[in-house]
C-alpha cells in the first residue's frame, strides 16, 4: 500500500479529510529539513525550499485512492504527486505545488497548516 504524506485540508478535521476515507492513518510525522508551505490560490501547498520542514500525517492507502486524490488536487496543473522524505528517514508520496519560477507567494513560517488563524482541526 503505498504511504502519503498529507499536510494541509486533507488532514484529520480539516476540511477535507473526508477525502482520505478508507485511508489508514499511520502517524503523525514532520518533513526533515527541506520542504516549506506556501499560500496558493488559498490552500497550503507543499514546495521543495533551502530551510524549513512540515508538519503533517501519514496515511496507508491504495493506488485507486491516489489516482482519485490525483483527480480531486488537479494534478497535473495545480499539483504534482512526488516523494517527500520525512524526519525519521522514511519516504512517502506528497502533493507538491506547481508554482511558475519567480512566482511569490507567502510562506506558512511553522510549517504547520493548523498554526494558521481559522484552520484549526474540527474534532
Amino acid at each position: 500500500m503505498p504511504r502519503l504524506f498529507v499536510y494541509g485540508t486533507l488532514r484529520r478535521g480539516a476540511a477535507n479529510a473526508r477525502e482520505l476515507g478508507g485511508a489508514v492513518w499511520e502517524a503523525d510525522v514532520r518533513t526533515d529539513n527541506g520542504y516549506a508551505l506556501i499560500w496558493k490560490d488559498g490552500y497550503p501547498a507543499l514546495v521543495i525550499a533551502a530551510q524549513g520542514a512540515v508538519t503533517g500525517e501519514v496515511y496507508r492507502t491504495s493506488s485507486d485512492h491516489l489516482t482519485r486524490l490525483d483527480a480531486f488536487e488537479g494534478v497535473p496543473e495545480l499539483y504534482r504527486r512526488g516523494v517527500v522524505l520525512l524526519a525519521d528517514g522514511s519516504v512517502a508520496e506528497a502533493y507538491f505545488a506547481v508554482v511558475e519560477d519567480g512566482t511569490a507567494h507567502e510562506r506558512l513560517a511553522s510549517g504547520d497548516y493548523f498554526d494558521q488563524p481559522g484552520s484549526a482541526p474540527h474534532r
